[in-house]
């Protein structure tokens, strides 16, 4: 498959991303759990992550047809990066709360909608006709591995070293992520 230079620095950087969201979605419940046994927290605290893609999907598809997809996507890992630094630092410091770690899931929760939504349009101008569909399953492919497979599964056993290291560590591949 004949690509542009820009496409495998995209995937390397949508790859990175995914890893590190499987990382935070295994450390999420395991957290909340030991900040609070309401199972109506817990909910709460999840669906402030998924709540952004009812609430924001169409205004952001309105916004990559609008503004540079390039910035778009700059914008978004860059602000994933900050609140993935904050959550950790909070982490760390024992300052996270259920409002708190809600208020960074919805946060996160954005700048995927943003994320996503902008790699889903980039990907097209970064490959011929005839092989975006090759393009487009190895972009699903690369999400279900990276994030709901070897993600998850490395985030279930960082935890057992310490619950801030999946946070840490999801931090750090939103700033590499950011590079490409």
């Amino acid at each position: 498959m004949k690509i542009k230079s820009n496409y495998t620095k995209l995937f390397v950087a949508f790859s990175l991303t995914f890893l590190g969201d499987g990382l935070t979605l295994a450390a999420v419940p395991w957290l909340i759990s030991t900040l609070t046994s309401d199972t109506l927290y817990a909910s709460v605290t999840m669906t402030a992550l998924r709540l952004p893609w009812l609430l924001f999907s169409l205004p952001v598809g309105v916004l990559i047809d609008r503004y540079s997809r390039k910035h778009m996507l700059i914008g978004a890992g860059f602000t994933r990066m900050l609140l993935l630094l904050g959550l950790t630092l909070c982490i760390w410091g024992g300052w996270v709360s259920i409002p708190i770690l809600a208020l960074f899931m919805f946060g996160i929760g954005l700048s995927r909608v943003v994320f996503d939504s902008t790699v889903q349009t980039v990907i097209p101008q970064l490959v011929d006709e005839s092989k975006l569909e090759k393009a487009n399953g190895q972009f699903t492919a690369g999400q279900l591995i990276t994030s709901d497979i070897l993600g998850v599964a490395l985030g279930g056993f960082i935890i057992t070293l310490h619950i801030v290291f999946p946070f840490a560590i999801d931090a750090v591949t939103a700033v590499v992520a950011l590079l490409f």
